[in-house]
């Protein structure tokens, strides 16, 4: 599979959307297929894009973009923080998160990383385990009651 990672422009948002619909989707035995409601909208990733210490980068596999990352920076750039590091579901299992996590260390100049999961979100716990880094649970971590994991790089 031809894979590779860069930064996420304006033509890429439509397939980015699709990309988070897919991971937010899931089906439900009396209603069928429903869209949770963390899933990100249009407007909240214009607005996200729009933060200074924000980057995006999407992960493309041949001409098709199946996942995307959002990572932020501190003001003094010592800690980049993975915000959501997401594959499309279809696409989980060849290499496309492993490549936007190296992409995401290469490029950065932060001495520190760390990554932010919601705590019921296997997938992700189980990819960053996998990793080597090392979760601890943070309550409200997504606002109230909404706890998740932060993770870290081990040095």
């Amino acid at each position: 599979m031809d894979i590779s990672v860069e930064y996420m422009v304006k033509r890429h948002l439509p397939d980015v959307l699709e990309v988070e619909r897919g991971a937010w989707t899931y089906q439900d035995k009396d209603f069928g297929e429903i869209l949770h409601p963390f899933h990100w909208d249009e407007a909240k990733f214009i607005a996200e894009v729009r933060r200074k210490s924000t980057v995006f980068y999407v992960a493309m596999e041949g001409p098709v973009v199946s996942g995307f990352a959002m990572v932020s920076r501190n003001k003094d750039r010592s800690t980049t923080t993975i915000e959501r590091l997401v594959v499309h579901p279809l696409f989980r299992r060849r290499g496309l998160g492993s490549a936007m996590l190296e992409e995401i260390l290469t490029r950065s100049v932060s001495s520190k990383f760390v990554a932010h999961v919601r705590e019921h979100d296997q997938d992700s716990i189980y990819f960053f385990r996998t990793k080597g880094w090392q979760g601890k649970l943070a309550t409200n971590l997504y606002g109230r009651d909404q706890d998740g994991i932060v993770f870290s790089r081990p040095d």
